[in-house]
């Protein structure tokens, strides 16, 4: 998964996300290197996660400085119907990655204030005839803008 290297509030929210996935031997244990930014590419295998954005709000200050920014990602583990004890488990190191992570300072001077996960969600889907199981969370992400004083 490729990044780019854009200091916003989104950008330095996924690239955390990533790191947090990536450099976990336990989850490329489950998952490879089946980590995907948006959508996977045609003819990805599975197990795999998908990290995809899904919106935010900033919170401005009186002079419209923008200093919070509360972010949306949804992580996506999602593997073929038969597998349901190695995709739960795939979501649950996921899980025990992001929830509850604090106070990351960014290279920036930004920092990532909080990560919580808002709710999980299961899917059943059929992704090229394959019928496939989808673990989704939803975090929540808050990230503090640097402030010049």
């Amino acid at each position: 998964m490729t990044l780019p290297a854009v200091q916003t509030p989104s950008g330095l929210a996924e690239a955390w996300i990533y790191q947090q996935l990536a450099n976990d031997a336990t989850l490329r244990g489950l998952i490879g290197s089946q980590l995907y930014a948006g959508v996977a590419p045609e003819g990805a295998t599975y197990p795999m996660v998908v990290v995809q954005y899904l919106s935010a709000l900033d919170t401005t200050a009186m002079d419209n400085s923008r200093v919070l920014t509360n972010l949306r990602y949804a992580v996506h583990c999602a593997d073929r119907v038969g597998s349901i004890l190695g995709l739960d488990a795939i979501a649950a190191r996921v899980d025990a990655l992001l929830h509850g992570q604090r106070n990351f300072a960014f290279t920036s001077g930004a920092r990532m204030l909080n990560c919580q996960r808002e709710r999980p969600i299961v899917l059943f889907n059929q992704v090229a005839g394959v019928p496939t199981r989808e673990v989704t969370n939803v975090y929540a992400l808050v990230v503090q803008e640097v402030v010049d004083t």
